[in-house]
């Protein structure tokens, strides 16, 4: 055993509080953050957060919840905003519609620049858990990197990635 990695834990089911409410949440994506150091999940604020757990028990703000990290290769269920076919890349559910935060969607053809979360297994329909594969990269979609707003999602989609980057 490597003593260098007392307190840790492995990859898998962790407990962490609610940063808010997350009653009827659960199989969402929600990022990992903190309320003056103490650390909490809270669903997406932005399509490009870095929303890299997925929420197994529900509760309210503050509640104890359960959380898994994703694993690149690892297999999950989340709500599925429209609708997918296998071999889709999933991004996350525009945040601009409240309720469909934490979800997944279609990889969409309106320029941007997104963080791809995974490849959906099988086919699926608004509000289904749709199986997906954990392979997260950087797309492009028809946008000019050169845009103040684009270059500002790369480096936030740059910083998602570089989690799964082999230092060596």
């Amino acid at each position: 055993m490597n003593p260098d990695q007392s307190n840790t834990k492995p990859a898998g089911s962790v407990y962490c509080l609610a940063g808010e409410d997350l009653t009827g949440k659960r199989s969402r994506l929600v990022v990992l953050t903190h309320d003056t150091g103490v650390p909490e999940v809270k669903l997406p604020a932005t399509n490009n957060d870095l929303a890299l757990f997925l929420l197994n028990e529900e509760g309210v703000d503050t509640a104890e919840v359960q959380i898994e990290q994703l694993v690149p290769g690892g297999t999950f269920r989340t709500t599925l905003e429209g609708t997918c076919n296998p071999g889709d890349e999933l991004v996350l559910a525009d945040v601009a519609t409240a309720a469909d935060k934490g979800m997944v969607r279609a990889l969409p053809a309106t320029a941007g620049v997104y963080v791809s979360l995974g490849i959906a297994d099988e086919i699926g329909a608004d509000g289904q858990l749709v199986a997906w594969r954990f392979q997260p990269r950087l797309r492009f979609v028809a946008a000019e990197v050169a845009d103040a707003a684009n270059v500002a999602a790369v480096v936030t989609a740059l910083k998602a990635l570089s989690l799964f980057v082999d230092p060596a």
